[in-house]
């Protein structure tokens, strides 16, 4: 696109880049936020690099014995297996990173299908209005006044926890507030200048929907998807936690407390990784989502 070429809205390309270099300056000022960025790019780095990282360890090998104690099964931290091993004499530090992999794999595919979702029943509700609206923002409703947390239980049961089964439990309650959002910014989109002169030359609802007024809402999605992720995270520890989630051997953070809880007074080190795990990464994920909002919308920036 020549940078002389006017886009949606009636910004200049070059504007474009402004704006996004104003608001990466906004973030780069919000320290929490920076501080989460790093925490995250590390730990998705560790996941990626997950095998030279285990000490040649594999996730799913039973070690067979260690200097330092006469049984390998749930042996303490020692050299070699940083994090020690579970009861099945598996590493785990190496499970660790694994798993990190299947949960935040989990986070983010979830984050993208339910923001996707909610980007599209958000653009037709928001634009054609009238029955669509009232029909799509009545299931909204109904969706939203789900206990999702007894129902993902009650679906996971019955489906039975592949990680395929899982990523599509959380998705299924995951778009409500992106479409909700996504509605808003369209009620108001629709009535610019931009918009009216789209349709006075002749471009067709479809167009104008995902090439003028999608860009136009990207913002608030980008922010409501990223402070998603930590809750997505965090019911797939919860599902795997109560057997219903990712099932063994495939490690996971939330079956890896499943297997350490019955060890917390033996072995209570297995329990602290995981869900110091959860912990600092779904406290990273709120901390960026935060940063991006203030960033990505002056008004509310400090």
């Amino acid at each position: 696109m020549a940078k002389n070429t006017y886009i949606d809205g009636g910004t200049t390309t070059s504007e474009t880049y402004s704006y996004w270099r104003k608001v990466f300056q906004r973030l780069r000022k919000h320290h929490l936020a920076m501080i989460a960025l790093v925490i995250l790019g590390l730990l998705i780095l560790a996941v990626i690099l997950a095998k030279p990282l285990s000490f040649g360890n594999d996730p799913y090998t039973y070690i067979k014995s260690v200097p330092w104690i006469a049984r390998p099964e749930l042996a303490p931290p020692g050299p070699g297996h940083p994090l020690g091993l579970d009861n099945m004499a598996r590493d785990a530090w190496s499970r660790m990173l694994y798993g990190g992999r299947v949960s935040l794999s989990v986070g983010f595919i979830c984050s993208f299908v339910g923001a996707s979702i909610g980007l599209f029943f958000g653009l037709i509700s928001g634009y054609f209005g009238g029955i669509a609206d009232m029909l799509i923002m009545r299931f909204t409703d109904f969706m939203l006044s789900i206990p999702v947390l007894p129902i993902m239980v009650v679906l996971a049961a019955v489906i039975r926890g592949s990680l395929a089964a899982i990523i599509f439990i959380i998705s299924v309650f995951s778009w409500m507030g992106v479409a909700r959002l996504v509605r808003g910014e369209v009620l108001s989109l629709k009535e610019q200048e931009f918009t009216e002169a789209a349709r006075a030359i002749g471009e067709s609802p479809a167009r104008i929907m995902f090439i003028h007024l999608l860009p136009n809402t990207m913002a608030p999605v980008i922010v409501a998807s990223t402070l998603s992720i930590a809750g997505n995270i965090i019911y797939e520890a919860t599902l795997s936690f109560l057997g219903l989630g990712i099932r063994q051997p495939t490690p996971s953070w939330g079956n890896m407390l499943n297997g350490a809880q019955t060890f917390m007074l033996t072995a209570p080190w297995l329990m602290w990784w995981p869900g110091i795990a959860i912990l600092i990464t779904t406290l990273a994920f709120n901390f960026l989502g935060d940063g991006l909002r203030d960033a990505l919308d002056p008004r509310l920036y400090r």
